[in-house]
């Protein structure tokens, strides 16, 4: 029998299987291994690229929408104030003023030379406003047309130099608001106006003048306002609009176009501003404008932005079938490999995570870095145009915070922030300052010099409120300052508000009227100040030019207010004209009490026009005693400015008692002598000149006074007036001459200082009663009886 034998495997074959086998396994789970990161990297990747994108893309969107409202806003509002000045231009209102205008409009040529002087003027002034609106037209490119209507003539203007009738006119769709509107200004939605073929979207802005019939229509292109902002910041393939308050289309990038369900996305915009994938594949983003009452609309397409992510994810599948394929061939060689690409893509990433710069692009991911660095660089972009614009908006802020009061107490901190001012928002003061420069020669000033003036006053003004300012700008032709000053302070810094005031009046003969609010302890207050200030500069016909007026001096407050010490001032003055010093000087000490007592809290102003109202009463009472007080004070002594600058309480009272003091040892040595002698003096003169044409200044002359001081003269030593007493002489002489004489009347009235008859019998009968023909008739019959 045969014995089978079996060879003993050999050492190298029974290690060749089991490494065969382990490669095998080697092979799957390293490709497990492998694949699986990939796949989950992968997949992460793609979604957190693809939701970073969606992210930045919200932010972007909000970004260029938020950009073009602003800059919607600060175009029309610029158009807006440009074109207001129409109806407060003075061109207009010499236009609609000019006397019998429609006549002019209607006359023939043959009846040319009955006024022409008119009719020249007329043409005159409706050149200027053809011009006017020409102007204002060249000098922005968003106005596409300014008409003037004027209702009476029934015709209308247009900047172009053209004038039509209003029936043969092509655009009157603002007619109806002008005729039946009653508002000063009106803004009409978007329209479209046919001109020469063409058809142009407009938003229409209707001004009325003065004379409310008239009024001038503002046509503003909304394609050229579009095609300066929302294009210039949009990519071409996305989708802008601009909606109406009513939800009308009036501006898109795109035209018409049938996929977009515009009626559901109004339905979605009339909520607050938001973002939201809309329709599943598009990015919806809107912001409102209050101010102007639209909206802005973003529509963007996701899958555009989402294709070239979608490619990356076939790419990573195609990778991994790869890297499978080779694995399985190669596994040793992956083995000893494999943390080598591992290595290197980790620092690709991270290099492209730190926006490494690169000239080329080899994935997607570089495709997206590049898009990014774009958005970026469009973002700096208008980052610089935002500087570049900061002073205009800065201003225009503080023009709406003072003005208007448009902001809250979070909107103004937010304000103050984003455009980088610096402001304090408590314990504020608001100056208006109106600078009023006579006129000379008959020339009004230049523009250029009133600049130069204001330009001076604010520097004059910064200067004195050095260490208290917040802030100045102009309003209307009227210089502001906020000051920062605590209420204890504020007296010092109106004092030195008064001291520039005079220091500019005295160098630049400017006439300064300084309003002044009341005090805010918050910055929200800034808008009622500003209109206190306002307030207090009207009443500068009260209190006169050249003046700082307060407003809380003119309210009546009954828990400050304080009356003028009328029976403390007439007893001061009774005591100077008996010459009691001791008691003058007691009252004075009381009133002087009163006038700087806390209690009262007299402002400085309100203080100097105090004293200049008991200054003024002392020197009334010098008048009345008949005495000129350049015979008390020397020449050059300016009471007045003494005063002015005293606020403590004991300086003002030594100064208003060394005044007293002067006037009553004047009074007592000099008041009963000099009238006396010169009272006879000028009654011997009337004596023995009344019957001539005699007047006051004749007398004056005489004695070598004013006529005003000859008056008070007569009346303090004889107890009646100059004309008093020369009527009672003449009077007197002509009864004697009636009842002596048969001299006839006019010989009477001649002959008693009277050149007219009529006025002669006037004043007689005023004296007796009676005419003097009937006063003679009547003395002839008393004398026969007698003689009987």
């Amino acid at each position: 029998m045969a014995i089978a034998i079996t060879e003993k495997p050999k050492l190298k074959d029974r290690m060749r299987r089991p490494r065969r086998s382990f490669y095998r396994t080697l092979t799957f789970y390293i490709a497990l291994a492998a694949i699986l990161p990939i796949l989950v990297l992968g997949t992460l990747s793609y979604y957190n690229v693809k939701k970073a994108l969606e992210n930045e893309m919200h932010a972007w969107s909000r970004h260029v929408l938020d950009n073009s409202k602003e800059a919607f806003e600060i175009i029309i509002n610029q158009i807006f104030y440009q074109a207001s000045y129409l109806t407060a231009s003075s061109t207009t209102k010499d236009y609609e003023d000019v006397f019998n205008a429609v006549s002019y409009e209607s006359m023939s040529v043959n009846k040319f030379n009955q006024d022409l002087n008119g009719l020249n003027e007329y043409l005159f002034f409706k050149k200027n406003m053809i011009k006017m609106m020409s102007s204002l037209r060249m000098n922005n490119k968003y106005i596409d047309d300014i008409y003037y209507y004027d209702d009476e003539k029934d015709m209308i203007l247009t900047s172009d130099g053209l004038q039509y009738a209003k029936q043969k006119f092509h655009d009157l769709a603002w007619l109806e608001p002008v005729k039946n509107g009653s508002d000063m200004f009106t803004r009409m939605d978007l329209r479209t106006v046919n001109e020469d073929g063409m058809a142009k979207n407009v938003v229409t802005l209707i001004y009325r003048t003065f004379n409310k019939n008239n009024a001038f229509i503002v046509n503003v292109n909304i394609n050229e306002l579009y095609t300066s902002t929302i294009r210039t910041m949009s990519a071409g393939r996305d989708g802008y609009y601009l909606f109406s308050k009513d939800g009308n289309v009036i501006v898109s990038s795109t035209g018409p176009n049938p996929n977009v369900d515009l009626d559901g996305v109004v339905r979605v915009i009339r909520g607050d501003p938001g973002s939201i994938v809309y329709g599943g594949n598009s990015l919806l983003t809107w912001v409102h404008s209050d101010k102007l009452g639209w909206t802005f609309v973003s529509l963007k397409d996701l899958q555009a932005y989402y294709g070239n992510v979608q490619r990356s994810t076939n790419l990573i599948g195609l990778t991994c079938v790869l890297l499978l394929l080779v694995i399985a061939g190669l596994s040793p060689y992956v083995s000893r490999r494999l943390y080598s690409p591992v290595r290197k893509l980790i620092q690709a990433i991270k290099q492209r995570s730190a926006f490494a710069e690169t000239n080329k692009v080899y994935d997607d991911i570089g495709f997206i870095e590049s898009n990014f660095e774009t958005m970026y660089n469009e973002k700096f972009y208008l980052q610089n145009k935002f500087n570049d614009h900061l002073p205009t908006l800065q201003t225009m802020f503080k023009h709406e915070l003072i003005k208007y009061g448009l902001y809250g107490k979070g909107e103004i901190e937010t304000k103050l922030r984003d455009l980088g001012l610096h402001i304090p928002q408590c314990d504020l003061v608001l100056v208006s300052v109106q600078a009023e420069n006579p006129q000379k020669a008959g020339r009004t000033p230049s523009f250029k010099e009133k600049r130069v003036q204001s330009l001076y006053v604010q520097d004059q003004l910064e200067e004195a409120f050095a260490g208290y300012l917040g802030f100045s700008t102009e309003i209307d032709d009227r210089l502001c300052f906020v000051v920062n000053v605590q209420r204890a302070g504020w007296n010092e810094c109106l004092a030195k508000l008064q001291d520039a005031k005079e220091t500019m009046t005295r160098e630049s003969g400017l006439s300064l009227t300084i309003g002044v609010g009341s005090y805010c302890e918050d910055i929200v207050n800034l808008n009622k100040a500003y209109n206190e200030a306002v307030e207090a500069i009207k009443y500068r016909l009260a209190y006169g030019n050249d003046q700082i007026i307060l407003f809380d001096d003119l309210r009546i407050s009954s828990k400050n207010s304080y009356s003028y010490p009328v029976e403390k001032e007439k007893a001061l003055n009774n005591c100077i004209i008996t010459g009691d010093y001791d008691s003058a000087a007691s009252i004075l000490r009381t009133m002087v009490g009163e006038f700087t007592d806390p209690k009262h809290a007299l402002s400085h102003t309100r203080l100097q026009q105090t004293v200049q109202m008991l200054l003024s009463s002392i020197i009334k009472t010098i008048d009345v005693l008949g005495i000129d007080t350049d015979d008390i004070f020397e020449s050059d002594t300016d009471w007045y400015e003494k005063l002015l600058h005293k606020t403590n309480k004991d300086s003002l009272f030594d100064t208003l008692s060394s005044l007293v003091s002067d006037i009553i040892r004047y009074v007592s040595v000099e008041k009963t002598t000099k009238q006396s002698k010169d009272v006879q003096k000028i009654v011997a003169f009337i004596d023995e000149h009344y019957t001539r044409d005699i007047s006051l200044v004749d007398v004056a002359d005489f004695a070598g006074f004013n006529p005003s001081y000859v008056s008070r003269l007569l009346k303090n030593g004889i107890g009646r007036s100059f004309t008093d007493y020369v009527t009672e002489k003449r009077i007197a002489h002509a009864e004697r001459l009636l009842v002596t004489t048969e001299m006839k009347l006019d010989d009477i009235s001649e002959a008693v200082g009277y050149n007219n008859t009529y006025y002669f019998i006037k004043v007689f009968r005023k004296w007796y009663g009676t005419t003097p023909s009937k006063y003679r008739q009547a003395q002839s019959e008393s004398g026969e009886k007698r003689a009987k």
